[in-house]
C-alpha cells in the first residue's frame, strides 16, 4: 500500500454510506441455473475462459505505454518527466510495467473493475502505482456531500478509505458509469453451461468412462448388503484405472447399462459450442485460444488485425484516459497525453506493409526515415526529406505552370530558329 493510505481512514467512519454497485452473490458467487457455483476463480478452471483472459493480458502487458508532450507543431516523448518511467519501466517498486498492465486487464476481464492507489511523493507529484485487490475495492459514496471514495480491505482485514483522487478505476462496461459490471457474472449462465459440461465428462471419465446402470440381485438385500454391494463395485470397477475390466457378478447378479455415450448425446459438440460463446464474451478470435476449426489462411490475418482495433483498442482507451484524468495536472493536460503503442499490432504481412509504405512514400506524407522507424531501423542521412511526385499539382497551380511551360517551349523553339 501507498505511505498515505492511513492517513484517509478518518474522516468517513460516522458517515452514512452505500455501496454503489456490489452484493454479496458478487463476493461470494451465484448458482447457475446448470447447478454450478459460477465466479471468477471457478471461471477460470475453464479453459477457454482461461486463454481469453491470458490472450487479453498479456496483449496489454506487451503494449508500450508512453507519455509525450505535444506542442504547436509536433510532438515527442516525454522521457524527462517523472511519468515516464512509472508507465513504461516501473510503476511501483515491487513490479515491472508489464506485469502492471497485465494484471489490469485481468482484473478487468474477470472483475469489470481495476484499482489503483496513487502515490505521491513530497512535492504531491504521482510517485508510484500501487495495485488493489478487485474483489477487495469498492467505490462508496457519502451520503452527505455525494462524493465518491473508495474502501480496500487488505489482506489481514484492515479496511482502508481512500480519497476519489488518490484512487486509478478504470470502468469495465457498466451500467452507470461508476462501476463496471463482471462479465463473467454478466454471462453467468452461459458460464454456468459450460463448467456444467465440463463437470459431467470429467464425472463420466471418473467413473471409467462407462455408462452407468443398475445391478440386478435376485434375491432382496438388507440395507448394509447394498451398501456392501455398491462399495466393493465401486472399488472394483469404477474410475479410468478399472476401466474395461472383465466384470464378474457373483449370486445370479446382472448389470443393465441405462445411460447414453457422450457423443450420442453430442457432448462434444456442446464443448465447441461452449468455447465459441466465451470467445464471444471476451471478443477473441478462436484461432488465438487454439481453437483452429473455422481459421484459414485468408481470415486469420484479418481477425488478428479486427482483435487489434475492436477489441485492445478499446482497453487502451479506456487506461489512457483514467490515467490522463487522474496523474496529470491541469495545466499538464494541454501539453501532455499518454498512448499505447499499438503499431506493432496493427502490422500486416511484410508485403502489404511494403505497399502501403511505397504509397505512403509516393505521396509525399512519409519519409525514408518515418518509414524506417515503422520497422525499427535506424535512420540515414537525408531520410528525413519528403519526396513530390513531379506528374502532379494542385489545380489552382496548374495554369501557371502551363503559361511557364509555354513560354519556356516558345523560348527554346525561338533559339534552335536562330541557330
Amino acid at each position: 500500500m501507498g505511505r498515505f493510505s492511513r492517513s484517509f481512514t478518518r474522516g468517513f467512519e460516522n458517515l452514512g454510506m452505500t455501496l454503489t454497485s456490489q452484493n454479496w452473490s458478487d463476493i461470494t458467487g451465484s448458482k447457475s441455473v446448470a447447478g454450478t457455483v459460477v465466479n471468477e476463480q471457478t471461471a477460470m478452471s475453464l479453459s477457454a475462459v482461461y486463454a481469453c483472459v491470458k490472450v487479453l493480458s498479456e496483449t496489454m502487458g506487451a503494449l508500450p505505454f508512453y507519455l509525450y508532450k505535444q506542442s504547436a507543431t509536433s510532438k515527442e516523448l516525454a522521457s524527462k518527466h517523472s511519468l515516464f518511467s512509472l508507465l513504461q519501466s516501473e510503476p511501483n517498486s515491487e513490479m515491472t510495467a508489464y506485469t502492471f498492465k497485465e494484471t489490469i486487464t485481468g482484473h478487468l476481464c474477470l472483475r469489470g473493475n481495476a484499482y489503483c492507489e496513487i502515490e505521491y511523493d513530497e512535492n504531491w507529484r504521482p510517485k508510484a502505482l500501487w495495485l488493489l485487490m478487485a474483489d477487495r475495492t469498492w467505490p462508496m459514496r457519502d451520503l452527505n456531500t455525494g462524493q465518491i471514495f473508495y474502501q480496500t480491505t487488505l489482506l489481514d482485514g484492515t479496511m482502508i478509505t481512500l480519497a476519489s483522487w488518490r484512487v486509478l478505476h478504470i470502468v469495465g462496461q457498466s451500467y452507470d458509469g461508476l462501476v463496471g459490471m463482471s462479465p463473467i457474472r454478466a454471462q453467468m449462465e452461459t458460464i454456468g453451461g459450460a463448467l456444467a459440461t465440463q463437470k459431467y465428462g470429467n464425472m463420466f471419465f471418473a467413473n471409467g468412462a462407462r455408462p452407468s446402470g443398475v445391478l440386478q440381485h435376485p434375491k432382496t438385500l438388507s440395507t448394509i448388503g447394498i451398501a456392501n454391494l455398491r462399495d466393493s463395485f465401486d472399488n472394483k470397477y469404477s474410475g479410468l484405472n478399472n476401466s474395461h475390466k472383465p466384470m464378474i457378478l457373483e449370486e445370479g447378479m446382472t448389470y443393465k447399462s441405462i445411460s447414453v455415450a457422450p457423443d450420442e448425446a453430442q457432448y462434444i459438440e456442446t464443448r465447441k459450442l461452449g468455447i465459441e460463446d466465451i470467445a464471444r464474451i471476451f471478443r477473441v478470435p478462436l484461432h488465438m485460444i487454439g481453437d483452429l476449426n473455422h481459421a484459414t489462411f485468408s481470415n486469420i490475418e484479418s481477425q488478428s488485425i479486427e482483435f487489434a482495433t475492436r477489441t485492445i483498442h478499446p482497453y487502451c482507451v479506456k487506461i489512457e484516459q483514467e490515467f490522463m484524468r487522474k496523474l496529470l495536472t491541469s495545466k499538464e493536460k494541454n501539453n501532455y497525453y499518454m498512448r499505447f503503442n499499438m503499431d506493432e499490432m496493427k502490422r500486416g504481412d511484410q508485403k502489404s506493409r511494403y505497399e502501403s509504405y511505397a504509397i505512403g512514400r509516393n505521396n509525399s506524407f512519409l519519409s525514408g526515415n518515418d518509414i524506417r522507424r515503422f520497422e525499427d531501423e535506424n535512420p540515414y542521412e537525408g531520410g528525413d526529406d519528403y519526396h513530390v511526385a513531379v506528374n502532379l499539382m494542385p489545380i489552382s497551380e496548374s495554369g501557371p505552370f502551363w503559361k511557364a511551360k509555354s513560354q519556356l517551349k516558345n523560348t527554346v523553339d525561338t533559339t534552335i530558329a536562330k541557330i
